[in-house]
């Protein structure tokens, strides 16, 4: 770049550095779709994200009709698991990704397979709100588990149910309940009572797997709190000869932010298999977008898309959705979908002001920008701009270009 180009571009990133950093981020180069289009009163709608605790399940979920794409591999790798479970090898799948990458999706399409196969699903979900009682996750799934069906009470007619663990909230059967009236907290107060608490959760699922094959899911255990945590890791030590697939999903940004829950994962990766999830490749995006729209798209289009999405599941359905509400003829919408701001926002909240305002600078500069720019136009040292980058970097909103000490890139064009 030459230098009047030069000190334009560090003018201009100033000036705009003024202009509020929420309009900013609600903008985005229109994307443009096929004039013939179907009419939006069919298009399949999204459906929102479970909030309700889940329990043993009788069907799959399923997502509406939301076309499932790609993910063959680990479709593969955890059907095999599968398998494994129910010939009597359990096994553990730690599933990893950003928010909207599909990690729940991916589980759902084993889940679907399991019952087809007479297995038992059971899911707990991990409260990101605060104030859930500890093993939040581990009673939902326990109070599925233990919630009476035609085959136990069938089951109860030749010999007794398996031995309900006194978790928080559930009503306990076991020898511990009837050792006296004090709660799951005060039983906890020592290392002994923790483990035998443990042991008393891993021999119920144990005798529930053993009446039929079991896949416990755990989703979002990147807030989960460090009893749940530290309960998951002895479960993981005792599924080798159980007819039992436990299968956990996370993000990894935020799961890094919390040092328990990263010593967590560094011991579970020993006993058991970890996918990470990344975007969509292109022909990936046109399947979606076709099955999303039901209209074909060009190379450039789905181009435009892989580029502004980074090839995230949500992201893409979102951004669909807002193009296809369009009347034809009307010009292409500009604004973020509003699940995408929020979820982007969430990511941003996190970060420090001074990596708040690197970010704005280089988004004023482009997809792709120099960091040697950012410095003069954001008036911060080397070192500040450094810190800065590899706090984004972290958090999987910016990445190195290859090649280049100096180049940095927005890892998805809706960030920018």
């Amino acid at each position: 770049m030459n230098p009047p180009k030069k000190k334009k571009t560090v003018a201009a990133c100033q000036a705009l550095l003024i202009i509020d950093g929420a309009d900013r981020v609600s903008k985005v180069d229109p994307i443009r779709w096929p004039a013939s289009r179907p009419d939006p009163a069919i298009l399949p709608t999204r459906p929102s994200r479970r909030t309700e605790p889940m329990g043993a399940r009788t069907r799959p979920a399923g997502r509406g009709s939301s076309p499932f794409v790609g993910r063959d591999p680990e479709v593969a790798e955890l059907v095999a698991g599968l398998a494994d479970a129910l010939a009597g090898r359990g096994e553990l799948f730690l599933i990893a990704g950003e928010p909207g990458i599909g990690k729940t999706r991916l589980v759902e399409q084993v889940e679907a397979r399991a019952l087809e196969r007479g297995a038992r699903v059971a899911w707990g979900r991990c409260w990101e709100g605060g104030g859930a009682p500890a093993y939040w996750p581990w009673t939902q799934v326990v109070r599925a588990l233990a919630a009476p069906t035609a085959a136990s009470r069938a089951r109860a007619t030749t010999g007794p149910g398996p031995m309900v663990p006194p978790l928080p909230g559930v009503q306990g059967e076991g020898p511990a309940a009837a050792a006296g009236p004090a709660g799951p907290e005060d039983r906890l107060s020592s290392a002994t009572d923790r483990f035998r608490l443990f042991a008393e959760v891993a021999a119920f699922l144990e005798q529930a797997a053993a009446a039929g094959p079991l896949v416990v899911v755990l989703d979002d255990l990147h807030a989960a709190d460090p009893a749940s945590l530290l309960l998951l890791r002895f479960i993981a030590g005792s599924l080798r000869t159980v007819p039992l697939l436990v299968v956990a999903t996370y993000r990894e940004v935020e799961a890094q932010r919390r040092p328990e829950v990263v010593e967590a994962l560094a011991d579970l990766v020993r006993d058991g298999r970890t996918l990470h999830l990344r975007g969509l490749d292109r022909d990936e995006v046109r399947r979606l977008v076709e099955g999303l729209s039901g209209t074909t798209s060009s190379d450039e289009q789905v181009a435009d898309l892989v580029r502004a999405t980074g090839g995230n599941p949500l992201f893409i359905r979102e951004v669909v959705h807002l193009r296809m509400a369009v009347p034809p003829g009307g010009a292409p919408a500009r604004t973020v979908p509003q699940g995408v701001r929020a979820v982007i926002h969430q990511r941003l909240a996190a970060l420090e002001a001074g990596t708040v305002r690197v970010l704005s600078v280089g988004a004023v500069v482009g997809q792709e920008f120099d960091r040697l720019l950012v410095e003069q136009a954001a008036g911060l040292d080397a070192i500040a701009v450094g810190e800065a980058l590899a706090q984004a970097e972290r958090s999987d909103l910016v990445g190195r270009v290859p090649g280049s000490e100096r180049r940095c890139r927005f890892t998805h064009g809706l960030v920018r």
